[in-house]
């Protein structure tokens, strides 16, 4: 059995992760959602079949359970977790695994400890995945707080400097003070303020101003056109709305970190997370000096697999 650097990132709307195999990454992302295959299906498209502990589940795109709790030690996260590795490591192997977590989870040693036992599970786990059983090692894992990845890949940005590196996930938006490449523990928190929360508040609003049924699955579509589109048109006063919409969530962002006594005019800005890319211009617009990253969805994860390849060993090249 071959050891397998891995790093896994269950996010509340997909699940991302990298491994690393003859020199080569390799990476996977699916849908953080979970059915009780209790009808026997076959899963499609972008989701996997799973038996665990001789019951069935559909995970990914098929499923219809998405878990908006904070805490990781639940089920889905476990079954994500595991299905990613099944998917980018050969059967057999010996895990070394990096796992991301909300800051406020990392921060409090009884919750980070744990999350880090709960997916260990006595140290190995077997699964079935589409017909084909798996069986894997943990050789350790490694629990990270989600966003600091950033720091190894751009550390210009955090080097003798104070700089809030602020994550804006599917359900939560975390926030770091990185004081020259060193996170400041006292400053981490997590609240549930993240891209779910902006598009209901979108749905809401146009459903109220103009009497339509709005598909949540539309809603990337309307952020990037801009505005409503009905029958292949921008509806005028849907632009100021969408822009009003996104900025109140932008302020929010910025209430929470002030009432957390952080001054964002203070200090440099860097911004990460999916949800970040779709209302950059808002952001840019509110904030000046502030950062969006411009891969934002996979700078973490590829950060935190640096810091991984630091920890177990396979290279010493410390950026920071």
């Amino acid at each position: 059995m071959g050891k397998i650097l891995t790093v896994v990132d269950p996010g509340k709307y997909a699940l991302k992760s990298i491994a690393v195999i003859q020199d080569r990454h390799l990476s996977e992302s699916f849908r953080s959602k979970m059915l009780e295959n209790t009808m026997d299906m076959e899963a499609q498209g972008k989701s996997y079949g799973v038996e665990y502990e001789g019951k069935k589940y559909i995970i990914g795109e098929q499923g219809e359970e998405q878990n908006y709790d904070v805490s990781k030690t639940n089920l889905l996260h476990k079954l994500l977790t595991y299905v990613a590795i099944s998917q980018l490591s050969p059967n057999d192997s010996i895990i070394q695994l990096v796992l991301t977590c909300p800051v406020s989870i990392y921060k409090n040693k009884t919750l980070r400890d744990e999350y880090k036992n709960f997916i260990m599970n006595n140290g190995n786990f077997n699964i079935n995945i589409n017909g084909k059983d798996y069986h894997y090692e943990f050789e350790n894992i490694l629990v990270m707080p989600e966003d600091y990845g950033t720091v190894y890949m751009y550390p210009d940005y955090f080097r003798k400097k104070r700089t809030a590196l602020i994550g804006v996930g599917g359900l939560n938006m975390n926030l770091e003070i990185i004081n020259d490449l060193a996170p400041e523990i006292s400053s981490m928190f997590t609240v549930n303020h993240g891209g779910y929360e902006l598009e209901t508040n979108i749905v809401n609003e146009f459903n109220s101003q103009f009497g339509v049924n709005i598909d949540y699955k539309n809603i990337p579509y309307i952020i990037k056109d801009g505005g409503l589109k009905i029958k292949g048109e921008i509806i005028t006063e849907s632009v100021e709305i969408l822009d009003n919409v996104i900025r109140k969530f932008i302020n929010k962002i910025i209430q929470e970190i002030k009432q957390n006594g952080h001054n964002l005019d203070m200090i440099d800005v860097v911004f990460v997370g999916g949800t970040s890319l779709f209302i950059k211009k808002q952001i840019k617009s509110i904030i000046p000096h502030a950062t969006v990253i411009d891969d934002a969805q996979w700078v973490a994860i590829e950060g935190a697999l640096k810091v991984g390849e630091i920890k177990y060993g396979t290279t010493k090249d410390n950026p920071c």
